[in-house]
């Protein structure tokens, strides 16, 4: 069955089929030859697209096929509007799409919608293909107000990498969501964002720093040589332990990787770096996903508080401080 061309979108509808000439019997046997696939009732795509997208990729596109059909009357809100901004993610349920009325309406979950309680004013609003979803500042106290302190950081410290959004904005707009449930969690991870925080993994470590009482490091700290050559970035740096950190989720070393051509010279490449950094009497701790979740997360946590005290006994010793800058 050759389905209609869609214009704008990147799906077709039962209509569109309708119009093209085709009808029901058309749709129920391209169905059952695995042409297109049924992403919501009377809006389907192409099988292979379907299967070549990942589960952010998916929610974006049910996201707008779900304003298409309702209209905009609608705006995509919450995790919605962050996924159509490429806002980061952790820990969100991406199988229901976020919407508001614009002109109000209670709260209710049906069809694999959650409809919030509105209204939204249009100064919340941008317009993306026709389209309505909530601004990135906006969306980011969203989204922060049905996650946890760890999911809103790792989209909080996201927007601001991206400048989607600015802490001035953030509490310029927060007034009216001071009384809404979990405010206070909103309000602890925006109080902790950082844009310099380099990918999920270091916003997550970031959160278990803060809640396992690690000292608070510096971001994205220039390691130099006693030249002043600039010789590594490293995610985190303990100055006062002159110890620094590295979040390695990995992917510079998977052979699957289209960005890796070969993953052998990569693993050198680092180790020669991580001795540079040694050289400069720093010391250096590496940690992956792994760590971030139980039952490895308290061992590494205690080994992590363990290597910077033995770097500040080794390179400070005798209360001769060495500048790091």
């Amino acid at each position: 069955m050759d389905l209609p061309k869609p214009i704008v979108r990147d799906f077709v509808t039962r209509h569109d089929v309708l119009v093209a000439g085709g009808d029901d019997r058309d749709i129920r046997a391209a169905i059952r030859a695995g042409e297109i696939t049924a992403v919501r009732a009377g809006a389907y795509v192409s099988t292979n697209a379907w299967l070549a997208l990942d589960a952010v990729e998916r929610h974006r596109l049910r996201t707008r096929i779900v304003l298409h059909q309702r209209g905009t009357a609608y705006a995509a809100t919450h995790t919605s509007s962050a996924v159509e901004h490429d806002i980061d993610l952790y820990g969100q349920d991406l199988s229901v799409v976020h919407l508001t009325h614009r002109c109000g309406g209670r709260g209710r979950r049906e069809n694999g919608i959650v409809y919030h309680e509105g209204p939204i004013g249009d100064e919340s609003l941008t317009e993306i293909d026709g389209a309505l979803y909530s601004n990135p500042t906006r969306a980011m106290w969203e989204v922060a107000l049905i996650s946890s302190v760890e999911s809103a950081l790792v989209s909080l410290d996201c927007a601001l990498r991206l400048k989607s959004t600015s802490k001035n904005a953030l509490h310029e707009i927060g007034g009216p969501f001071r009384n809404w449930s979990r405010s206070r969690n909103a309000r602890l991870a925006i109080l902790l964002c950082d844009g310099r925080s380099g990918s999920v993994g270091e916003s997550r470590s970031r959160y278990q720093f803060v809640r396992h009482g690690i000292p608070a490091p510096e971001l994205q700290y220039e390691v130099r040589n006693s030249n002043g050559i600039l010789i590594a970035y490293t995610d985190f740096a303990w100055l006062e332990y002159r110890h620094v950190g590295e979040f390695d989720g990995h992917v510079k070393y998977d052979l699957k990787s289209k960005w890796v051509k070969d993953p052998k010279f990569e693993v050198i490449k680092e180790k020669l770096r991580e001795d540079e950094v040694r050289d400069e009497l720093l010391g250096f701790s590496r940690w992956g996903w792994a760590e971030l979740d139980p039952p490895r997360l308290d061992p590494w946590l205690r080994g992590l508080q363990r290597s910077l005290e033995r770097s500040r006994r080794l390179y400070t010793r005798n209360g001769v401080h060495i500048p790091l800058r």
